[in-house]
């Protein structure tokens, strides 16, 4: 039982992965079987008349799609996920870099827009957020560090970064602590931009697909929120803020 549901984790984690390239609008993913539901399902509704009565029909709930790993095996980054995943001994921060893409995997291919933003807050953090603390010292070293990463050199567009993580976790907040339910399509495209932005540049990009410590990658962020000049590649490898 102890080996068959290590194995499980572990091939979760694959196909969790692989989802981060997936596409949920065009039924492209890959899941355990048993994981999502398929076939019939009754769809119940309340029509309102005089006097209201319940009505029901059943649906057919269409197979996923094959997902064509060919194709999606030559996005960026993809070889450097395998790479990770093959490895038998992760060092820290190719653990953290794998935790971030499996969450962000998930929260592509949840169907539910609460919960797909949600998915992709945590792995935001996961990617960008070492330790645990103060929340308020989080968020500040969360905005900071994605104006830093994902952001292109440019003070306003840092500071739209600043702006739009705020918001989004400002909703994320409302989320988990008041049940809020009424997250925009805008909200989910902007956080789904921002960490994949970040997951990309962490998978193909100088330093960072070079890097194997943890530390080195604390090392990045302190350096820059220090005011240290990027390299000239760095520089031009810079991205614009998403929206």
């Amino acid at each position: 039982s102890a080996a068959h549901n290590r194995a499980m984790k572990a091939m979760r984690r694959t196909l969790d992965c692989i989802n981060f390239f997936a596409d949920k609008d065009k039924g492209l993913a890959l899941h355990v079987k048993g994981d999502v539901e398929q076939g019939q399902r009754l769809a119940a509704a309340i029509q309102l008349s005089q006097p209201a009565r319940p009505t029901g029909r059943i649906t057919q709930i269409a197979p996923w799609r094959a997902l064509p790993i060919r194709q999606i095996s030559r996005r960026p980054g993809f070889g450097r996920m395998l790479e990770l995943l093959e490895k038998r001994t992760l060092t820290k921060l190719e653990d953290r870099i794998l935790k971030a893409l499996q969450w962000a995997g998930r929260a592509r291919v949840e169907p539910r827009t609460e919960e797909s933003f949600l998915l992709f807050a945590v792995a935001l953090e996961t990617l960008l957020l070492k330790d645990s603390g103060n929340p308020v010292d989080l968020l500040y070293q969360l905005k900071l560090r994605a104006a830093h990463l994902v952001t292109g050199l440019d003070f306003d567009s840092r500071k739209l970064t600043v702006k739009q993580i705020g918001q989004l976790y400002n909703t994320r907040s409302k989320i988990v602590h008041t049940g809020k339910f009424d997250v925009t399509d805008s909200d989910l495209y902007l956080i789904d931009e921002y960490t994949r932005i970040g997951l990309f540049i962490v998978l193909v990009r100088e330093p960072f697909c070079s890097m194997t410590a943890e530390e080195d990658f604390e090392a990045w962020f302190e350096a820059r929120l220090l005011g240290q000049a990027q390299t000239p590649d760095e520089a031009s490898d810079a991205t614009a803020a998403p929206g």
